[in-house]
């Protein structure tokens, strides 16, 4: 279940940081800002269950989708498009996971991972318009706020224009693991299995970042029920 959300300039939010429950409300006068809250919602399903993997964004106005919101332009605080647009999500765990692996250097030092249903995931994602829209970071995590457990964190740089990913799962390593990927996030949450292979990134981070893919896949499909 979603949890809390939080926009950066979408439409008239230029900051939004929203705790839910079961049944929330929301009050305001008109052109508040309560249906754009909706449409954000809209717009990250619209583009999780598009057939195009490259469309990172996808605003609307075709057959399938849900609405319409024009172009960047007219998305972006202010129709600045040097803005970046950004949406973060919190929700529980549907499902859980558990697998052991031992460490790479000792055969005979087995860990356990474990992520249970209910427990708090986080999503991040921005998007920037260069030439295009892209997805500029892609953040999945385990925990509340600042205090996540674990992370995958996917990032493009502002000079080469290429991607890299930096890991942090303990207990297997107190260290940030980073390396650069080839090609980009499809979509708007999917961090394809390949690249973080050829990137060296071992088994248990692979299935750790198809078990947050599968969650958000999962709330998406929920989303606006």
């Amino acid at each position: 279940m979603l949890r809390r959300m939080g926009l950066q300039n979408f439409k008239c939010w230029r900051e939004l940081d929203i705790e839910l429950a079961p049944i929330t409300l929301f009050f305001g006068v008109n052109s508040s800002g309560k249906t754009a809250i909706l449409e954000s919602l809209l717009m990250l399903k619209q583009t999780a269950s598009g057939f195009d993997p490259g469309q990172h964004i996808n605003f609307g106005g075709g057959p399938r989708d849900f609405v319409d919101l024009g172009s960047y332009q007219d998305v972006v605080s202010k129709h600045d498009e040097s803005n970046p647009i950004g949406v973060n999500l919190a929700w529980e765990a549907k499902s859980g996971i558990h697998w052991d692996f031992f460490a790479e250097d000792n055969i005979r030092s087995k860990y356990s991972r474990s992520i249970n249903p209910l427990e708090r995931l986080q999503y991040e994602v921005r998007w920037e318009y260069d030439d295009g829209i892209w997805v500029v970071r892609l953040r999945y995590a385990v925990g509340t706020g600042s205090s996540s457990k674990e992370y995958i964190l996917i990032e493009r740089r502002d000079d080469s224009k290429t991607y890299f990913a930096k890991v942090f799962q303990p207990p297997q390593s107190e260290d940030l693991k980073c390396a650069n990927l080839e090609g980009s996030p499809d979509s708007c949450y999917v961090i394809p299995e390949k690249s973080l292979e050829n990137a060296g990134f071992p088994i248990d981070v692979r299935r750790l970042a198809a078990f947050y893919m599968r969650e958000f896949a999962s709330l998406m499909d929920s989303a606006m029920h």
